[in-house]
């Protein structure tokens, strides 16, 4: 993977995400904001910058988010679209869809405008909340809840409208009726029809269908509306964490935020569909449920990521999809985001979009879950296993294989959870992919991953020296070599990389762990070793320090002499 370093002075202030400027706030430069630019690319601009600063930006109109300090998990897996749908599902798309009302659409947004602002500092966010759990009960919903959260000093709520999932309750879907607070240059006069009462209503609006029908869903359905977004999504981020921290298995979030607005002077109806990275399938699937159901038009794009409540629920790994106008509004943030600019039979057509992948996701069997594809180590070999699938109707795994994602030579059907690949060239790079089919023939989510057999091992990868009190411990990465036998650990005789090297290991170690009591600098390196005795070329060099001198009652020894630049310059 390559990588960029961004600040070789991290954290010392904060760092937010800018989504790039709109046409409106050309003439304004971030330098001039007081913000330092770390890194830009052409959807997002990493930022450093103190918390004045980004309040700044998004009075200015810029979405601005802080980058919270904690790590984002990372899935090897990506997902690819199933190529069934059963007839059952379409015909129950097809009823929901129809009772979605312009009408109510429309009275929605004008009673969200009429609070006059809905600004998050405001002293009617309360009321505000309280509307919008009005609306869900109102919808036939029982199990509405303020979920609220503390921010800069007040109490925020967020509203979340829960529907139990009849076959897989543990398992959920989230439509994140995007944010039901509003912003503007001014903040008393925030009416926020396009942003956000659009999407606010547009989760409503599917709440009330599906009970109007009495639909009973297989998963968990949660409709939620978020406070304080335009605060930099605080109350998303809080959700989202919480949920992590709960490990809570979210399938997927469906976001909307800001769908109403469209260029009347234009004739096509396009709607931007953000997809984040692992998640392409989703909003394959949104897509194809636009073109399906409806008139409008889906363009993918990754433009906007980090400006809606779907990051915050990427960040902390779950899949997102986020739905937005393609013609951005002119009036955002200003008094006059107001219902008389919003095209209602366009937002209706979206809502009605978002209702079908709704019922679509809920009806698909699930993706297979702990998926690992790992190198049979003989050269012609792969071996795949998953996790069992809780589906009541289940029929079967199918097992693809192919040399490039999406191109298969060749299928399995099986009710084993494992699958031993055969007959593969040395060298070569393969695509394995299972998914779950239902007894109507209907498939899941393929969950794909790719490896190439070899019959020599990998050089471990990920080595790392730290420095202990007159020792160095190295760590590195467990291969995925099926027969793999251990590692041979080798320091250099003197500290250059070059060597020439020692065998540590009399005996090929399992643990991916070595601690080498020694004192001085040296390099280090290790190999991997099969059953069949075939090592493999050497990881890469790291130096190692033993700790070995003593301040006070601490043990040190310098890494490293540099001289750097003075920071900030001007000093």
């Amino acid at each position: 993977m390559q990588c960029v370093i961004v600040d070789d002075r991290p954290w010392s202030t904060q760092y937010a995400i800018v989504s790039r400027p709109h046409p409106m706030q050309v003439g304004v430069t971030l330098e001039s904001l007081g913000a330092i630019i770390a890194y830009a690319e052409d959807d997002a601009i990493v930022i450093k910058g103190t918390s004045e600063v980004f309040e700044e930006l998004r009075a200015r109109g810029f979405a601005c988010v802080e980058i919270e300090r904690f790590e984002i998990p990372f899935d090897p897996a990506t997902s690819r679209l199933p190529s069934v749908m059963s007839a059952r599902t379409r015909s129950i798309i097809d009823s929901l869809i129809s009772l979605v009302s312009d009408t109510l659409v429309r009275n929605s947004i004008q009673s969200m405008q009429n609070f006059g602002t809905r600004y998050w500092n405001n002293v009617n966010r309360d009321s505000v909340s309280r509307w919008v759990r009005a609306q869900y009960l109102a919808a036939g919903i029982t199990d509405v809840r303020l979920d609220s959260f503390q921010y800069s000093g007040t109490c925020q709520a967020n509203v979340v409208a829960t529907l139990p999932g009849m076959i897989n309750p543990s398992r959920e879907l989230i439509v994140g009726g995007g944010h039901h607070d509003s912003y503007s240059s001014n903040v008393f006069q925030a009416p926020g029809a396009d942003d956000n009462a659009s999407g606010a209503t547009a989760a409503i609006e599917m709440a009330r269908v599906i009970t109007a029908l009495n639909y009973q869903p297989v998963h968990t359905l949660r409709f939620i509306g978020f406070a304080a977004e335009e605060a930099g999504l605080r109350g998303s981020a809080s959700y989202a964490q919480r949920a992590r921290q709960a490990q809570r298995d979210i399938r997927a979030m469906l976001n909307y935020d800001m769908i109403g607005y469209r260029n009347q002077s234009q004739p096509d109806r396009d709607v931007y569909v953000v997809w984040y990275t692992g998640a392409k399938a989703l909003s394959s699937v949104h897509a194809l449920a636009a073109t399906a159901y409806t008139p409008v038009t889906p363009v993918l794009t990754t433009s906007y990521r980090s400006g809606s409540d779907s990051y915050s629920f990427w960040q902390q790994g779950y899949k997102a999809v986020f739905l937005i106008e393609r013609d951005f509004n002119p009036y955002y943030h200003t008094p006059n985001d107001l219902l008389q600019y919003i095209d209602i039979p366009y937002c209706t057509q979206i809502v009605r979009a978002g209702l079908a992948t709704l019922i679509t996701l809920d009806q698909l069997p699930p993706p297979v879950a702990g998926y690992r594809l790992r190198d049979r180590g003989n050269g012609s070999a792969l071996f795949a296993t998953w996790d069992s699938v809780p589906v009541l109707d289940f029929a079967a795994y199918k097992i693809y294989v192919g040399r490039s994602p999406g191109v298969y030579d060749t299928s399995f059907i099986q009710t084993a959870r494992s699958r031993l690949v055969t007959g593969l060239t040395e060298g070569v790079h393969y695509v394995v992919d299972v998914s779950v089919v239902d007894v109507a023939g209907g498939e899941g989510f393929i969950t794909e991953l790719h490896a190439v057999p070899r019959s020599i091992p990998l050089p471990p990868t990920g080595l790392v020296a730290e420095s202990l009190a007159h020792a160095v411990r190295l760590r590195w990465r467990q291969n995925n070599e099926m027969d793999l036998l251990g590692y041979n650990v080798y320091r250099s005789v003197t500290p250059s990389p070059l060597g020439p090297y020692i065998l540590l290991t009399t005996t090929p170690t399992r643990d991916t762990t070595w601690v080498d009591s020694v004192s001085g600098t040296f390099a280090y390196c290790t190999t991997a070793l099969d059953s069949s005795g075939n090592p493999s070329a050497p990881s890469d060099t790291v130096l190692g320090s033993a700790i070995t001198s003593v301040v006070g009652n601490l043990l040190t020894s310098p890494f490293a002499f540099a001289l750097y630049q003075n920071y900030p310059n001007p000093f």
